[in-house]
């Protein structure tokens, strides 16, 4: 007995279902994105958030647990895991910080940093992959509309960009890591 196609209903509004959904598009290629990159960290031992957190400390050297819960707009808890999970491996030194001795400071390992050096060079050809069928204009205009996206829905995401604010020791503001 094979099935009937399913027939669309009309929901009210002129609603014609959830794929014609920015958000809906928006979460559906951003959740295949993540798996695919996650799928291709594996082999180096990071998921996207280690990543994420690795490039992070890679550019902006000796910030604070609490400035680096702000950049990447993640709960403390989880940050704090997620050190932890580097630090275990050699990747990343808590410190005290010299101007305040209350605070921690994160530094990237001499290993992190080749790790971190893999997982970029991973992270540029799974983007290429992904992008691919898009010009270098689409690309572009692709990443300037997610930009836009971004300051309107992430609240980190605003403050970095319009004020480039800085941490506790003059750091600035990060790029996203992923």
């Amino acid at each position: 007995m094979t099935e009937k196609p399913i027939e669309r209903q009309d929901c009210g509004r002129g609603s014609k279902g959830p794929e014609e959904s920015l958000g809906y598009l928006l979460s559906k290629v951003g959740k295949a994105v993540e798996t695919g990159f996650a799928t291709r960290l594996s082999h180096l031992g990071l998921d996207p958030r280690q990543h994420g957190l690795l490039q992070m400390l890679c550019h902006y050297e000796g910030p604070s647990q609490q400035t680096i819960v702000s950049m990447l707009s993640i709960p403390p808890s989880t940050t704090v895991g997620l050190i932890d999970e580097l630090e275990a491996r050699g990747l990343v030194d808590r410190r005290l910080n010299p101007k305040d001795r209350r605070v921690r400071s994160l530094y990237v390992t001499e290993a992190g940093r080749e790790l971190a050096r893999q997982a970029y060079l991973v992270r540029q050809d799974w983007e290429e992959e992904f992008c691919s069928g898009l010009t270098t204009t689409e690309r572009s205009n692709l990443r300037s509309a997610l930009e836009l996206l971004a300051t309107n829905v992430v609240p980190s995401h605003r403050v970095d960009q319009d004020s480039e604010a800085s941490d506790d020791h003059g750091s600035t503001s990060a790029e996203s890591a992923v």
